[in-house]
């Protein structure tokens, strides 16, 4: 893995949050959030989900954000991820 200066585990609501505030107070550091799932729910959404929203893809919380502030976004599970880069 290439070097980063700060790394978020999780990429729920929590996860996504702290990655952009972080960017926001040093924009100059690398930051690479990992999380397990490829799509990224939002838990609190879900009575929006069986009342207001049109359909469950509509409770998703998508990369870009991460993405436009350069945040790399890897899908792993962080123990797989860790026994992968330090061959344990």
């Amino acid at each position: 893995m290439e070097k980063t200066d700060i790394l978020m585990i999780g990429g729920g609501p929590a996860g996504f949050t702290c990655a952009l505030s972080a960017h926001n107070t040093h924009p100059k550091k690398k930051i690479t959030l990992i999380r397990k799932d490829k799509i990224a729910s939002i838990p609190c959404g879900i009575p929006y989900v069986l009342s207001t929203l049109e359909k469950p893809e509509d409770n998703i919380l998508g990369d870009t954000p991460l993405v436009n502030k350069d945040i790399k976004v890897i899908i792993d599970n962080i123990v797989d991820f860790i026994k992968k880069q330090f061959g344990i």
